[in-house]
C-alpha cells in the first residue's frame, strides 16, 4: 500500500512511500517510509531507515544470501551515490550527505 513497483521485489517489508524503479532488485530487506531504489539498484539484506535514495548501479549486501550473512544498516535520509558498491554487514551512519561517500564500503565497515 502506497509504494510504486517497477523492479522486483521478493521476501521483503516495504512500508508506504517506498520506491523501486525499473531494473532494481530488492531481496530479504526492510526498506522504512519513503526510500527510493533508483535503477538497477540491487539490494539483498538490507534494513534502511527512512528517507534514503539508493543511486542507480548501486550494489548493497551480499550477493547470496544465507543464515549467516550479515544485514546491512543504512541510517535514515542518506543519499547512496550511483554505482557504490556497499558490502555485507557494512553500517552507514545517518545523513551523510553527498561528500561523504567512497566507491565501496566493505564488508563490516562503518561509515561515519
Amino acid at each position: 500500500n502506497g509504494c510504486k513497483i517497477e523492479g522486483t521485489v521478493r521476501n521483503s517489508i516495504l512500508f508506504p512511500g517506498v520506491q523501486i524503479e525499473k531494473g532494481a532488485v530488492v531481496e530479504n530487506s526492510v526498506l522504512f517510509f519513503s526510500n527510493q531504489v533508483k535503477e538497477n539498484c540491487r539490494l539483498n539484506k538490507v534494513v534502511a531507515d527512512v528517507n534514503s535514495i539508493f543511486g542507480k548501479n548501486a550494489v548493497i549486501g551480499p550477493e547470496i544470501c544465507d543464515e549467516k550473512t550479515e544485514v546491512t544498516v543504512i541510517g535514515w535520509k542518506n543519499e547512496v551515490p550511483d554505482n557504490t558498491v556497499i558490502g555485507e554487514g557494512a553500517t552507514i551512519y545517518p545523513d551523510l550527505g553527498q561528500t561523504n561517500w567512497p566507491d565501496c564500503v566493505k564488508a563490516g565497515e562503518v561509515l561515519r
